[in-house]
């Protein structure tokens, strides 16, 4: 269980509060109305004082957070229908980009927790393309379908190379 100064509330809470600290600021620099600027001074004073550096700090943790849980969603929504396609356009990527991050995470969880860890139930949904079925694309194949999709050959390659180093 997170405590409470680096569970995500408390971290996104943070972030927000350096936020609005420097919209304040920025009212008490340049105030549209004179009492604009008296006002920013109470809001400032009200307010945590979270720094730019407290903000990175919890922008940083936030971001392992969020990545580190990633997996958890992808795999939600591989069984709940969703296709690599959809996918990796929600995470603003290509569908085998999205495979690959998937399967870099189940491996980090296989490797590092693996007595909480379902291996079999995370692998289902990387095992199969959006049919259900088992993917058996020689690399070759996964390679020239990225460079017709516009990623430079070597963005390719190292993602099929990726795929294969998993599959040995």
């Amino acid at each position: 269980m997170e405590n409470n100064e680096d569970g995500t509330h408390a971290l996104l809470a943070r972030w927000d509060a350096w936020g609005e600290r420097q919209l304040w600021r920025k009212v008490q620099v340049k105030p549209a109305k004179p009492e604009s600027a008296a006002l920013a001074e109470k809001k400032l004073a009200e307010l945590e004082g979270a720094t730019a550096l407290d903000a990175l700090a919890a922008n940083a943790k936030l971001v392992a957070f969020m990545t580190g849980w990633r997996w958890l969603a992808i795999k939600s929504a591989r069984e709940d229908g969703a296709t690599w396609e959809q996918i990796g356009e929600a995470l603003g990527t290509t569908k085998q980009g999205a495979q690959v991050a998937y399967r870099r995470a189940i491996e980090a969880q296989e490797k590092y927790a693996p007595d909480f860890h379902d291996t079999a139930a995370a692998r289902a949904v990387l095992d199969t393309d959006d049919q259900g079925e088992a993917s058996t694309d020689p690399p070759q194949a996964v390679l020239d379908r990225m460079t017709a999709r516009g990623l430079t050959e070597l963005t390719a390659a190292r993602a099929v190379l990726d795929i294969e180093k998993v599959d040995q």
